[in-house]
């Protein structure tokens, strides 16, 4: 047992030293530290940090002075090493040109001496508990089988607890106080204190029989110079740089997971009910009507392994009875949880899904976890399909690599921006369109199909605290201008036509669109057909050509709701000037705007 402890202790503290100055030289290949200006109040960096900007992304750094050794996972199978000069002057290689491959391989060998670390400190860590695990016996049936007595062995670390302090320690004990005599605790044949039994008998009376109690060493002089501020007369001393094997061992371990494919541990999912047919239930007269409350939607569903769920109720209505003003404050709920969770689930109703998924998809963040969810069953229903959507929703969000916001019904992902309900009953009732879908989800996982190229628009922008009316009309066989006309006189500020075949109107139609944009009503063309982009290719009798030249935007495959939800936003964010550029640009995946 004693060679255990003499074998295991020195290993396990070697792997719990701090990273000092001397090894941050060798890491860096530098030969002092970084310079510090007289009178600067603090000195460089010299630091180890982990930094968490998203849930699943972890940024490992050490910073010394100007330079930087960075780790990080980018994409869901690749590890990324960085070693960054903030400026070369430190490197003392030259700054021309022609040192460049020299810079270049002296970064190389800090990466390289960067990951050498890492594995030595995920060799050699020994976890806390580890040695109180050794001595547990093992036992089969009745039988023990091996393993120490606990009640007769000395504990493995027994001898590191006995152990004598080292030579800093006595040197700190030896310390005395200038007011003490020089003789008071002078230390007998290198003992740190006397045995009670050479101490004088009232000496001995008043010891304790295990413990000596010693007066506290003075404390160092406070250095002159550098005050925390003109108010504090206090000095700040410098930086010690944080212990460094136990950040990088949890840095490691976050790596082996992803790489076995295996999930973070207590993933906390926010989960938004707004009522719709997935928590409806028939009544005494079998009309469906929500009646089911969040503990009982969410404790149908099967959780992931390692997720927790935080369930707030917003709302009760059927989808059909929500308007703009209930998705922007949808919008604004999802954005304030994304501080404190890691994704959000929304229950909804199935209806208007297409326009509240399109507002949030130009809202969040591109790689943002939001996943709407509804059902096209009533909860009481034998079939209902409710359950295994929610379920798929909470997969989708808890994915190890991001879908970015999507709409999860009948086993597919959809993006946000992209979604539109092609069926009043079909389980599979959404579709991407010419976009397609994002993720195959069933019971094995996500089987990621493509990225969306379009959305977060506004992710860097604050929402509106409201949405102009922006009305939609759609175009049949022998449509005069009337509904245009009444749009404009109901004091809409924006109107949506949804035209024939690639974008054209009749000739009232027209007329009623060139009075619309000469009254400041900013007027969008689309399709009634559901898919496919308008152009301008007819110019006769009302054609595209004409109503491109009485002011009209062309939005693109946007569908008529999509672009309503587009325009409503641009007019309450762009100057008047901008707004049919801003929903061009949203129709089309231009970047993101800068407000």
């Amino acid at each position: 047992m004693r060679r255990w402890s003499e074998r295991s202790t020195p290993s396990s503290s070697r792997t719990r030293v701090r990273l000092d100055v001397p090894r941050l030289r060798t890491l860096f290949g530098v030969g002092r530290r970084p310079h510090r200006k007289v009178g600067a109040d603090l000195s460089p960096r010299q630091a180890v940090v982990i930094e968490r900007p998203r849930w699943n992304l972890t940024l490992f750094k050490v910073h010394f002075g100007l330079l930087t050794l960075k780790g990080y996972t980018k994409g869901e199978h690749v590890l990324r090493f960085e070693a960054i000069v903030h400026n070369t002057k430190t490197l003392h290689t030259g700054r021309v040109l022609e040192k460049f491959p020299t810079i270049v391989a002296r970064l190389a060998g800090m990466v390289d001496r960067f990951t050498s670390m890492l594995d030595c400190v995920d060799v050699a860590f020994l976890p806390d508990g580890i040695l109180d695990q050794l001595p547990t016996p093992s036992q089969i049936g009745a039988t023990r089988t091996g393993g120490l007595d606990n009640k007769q062995a000395p504990h493995p670390r027994s001898a590191g607890r006995r152990a004598r302090p080292s030579r800093l320690t006595r040197r700190v004990h030896r310390r005395r106080p200038r007011d003490q005599s020089p003789h008071a605790h002078r230390p007998e044949q290198g003992r740190l204190h006397r045995p009670a039994s050479r101490l004088r008998p009232a000496q001995t009376a008043r010891q304790t029989p295990r413990r000596q109690t010693r007066p506290d060493p003075p404390l160092p002089r406070p250095r002159a110079g550098r005050p925390l501020s003109p108010e504090s007369g206090s000095t700040r001393r410098r930086r010690r740089p944080r212990s460094f094997s136990w950040q990088a061992r949890s840095f490691v371990q976050e790596l082996r997971k992803r790489s076995l494919g295996v999930e973070e541990a207590l993933v906390r999912i926010a989960v938004l009910a707004t009522g719709g047919t997935i928590a409806s239930r028939r009544d005494h007269r079998g009309h469906l009507v929500i009646s089911d409350d969040l503990d009982r939607l969410t404790g149908l569903a099967a959780l992931p392994e390692g997720a927790e769920i935080v369930g707030t109720a917003l709302s009760a209505k059927p989808s059909f009875a929500l308007g703009p003003t209930d998705m922007l404050a949808l919008a604004r709920e999802v954005r304030t949880r994304l501080m404190s969770f890691e994704g959000v689930v929304i229950t909804h109703g199935t209806d208007t899904m297409e326009e509240t998924a399109y507002l949030l998809g130009q809202c969040l963040p591109g790689d943002a976890r939001v996943v709407l969810t509804g059902a096209q069953r009533g909860a009481d229903e034998a079939d209902s399909d409710g359950r295994r959507n929610l379920a798929d929703a909470l997969s989708a969000v808890c994915a190890l690599a991001p879908l970015g916001p999507a709409v999860v019904v009948g086993g597919v992902a959809v993006a946000a921006v992209e979604a539109r309900k092609v069926h009043t009953s079909s389980l599979l009732a959404f579709s991407g369109g010419d976009a397609g879908i994002l993720a195959i989800v069933d019971a094995d996982g996500i089987h990621r199909v493509s990225t969306s190229a379009r959305g977060a628009y506004y992710a860097a922008c604050a929402l509106p605290n409201s949405l102009p009316r922006v009305d939609l009309v759609k175009l049949v066989a022998g449509s005069d201008g009337l509904h245009v006309r009444a749009s404009v006189g109901a004091g809409a500020l924006g109107v949506v036509v949804e035209t024939f075949g690639s974008g054209n109107a009749t000739e009232a139609v027209l007329e009623a669109v060139r009075d619309a944009t000469s009254r400041g009503v900013v007027v969008v063309v689309t399709s009634r057909t559901g898919s496919g982009r308008v152009r301008a290719l007819y110019g006769d009798n009302g054609g595209g050509v004409d109503l491109v030249e009485a002011g009209g935007v062309f939005a693109s495959d946007l569908t008529g709701p999509r672009a309503r939800i587009a325009l409503a936003l641009a007019l309450s964010l762009e100057p008047f000037a901008d707004v049919g550029l801003a929903v061009q640009s949203m129709a089309e995946g231009k970047s993101p705007c800068k407000l």
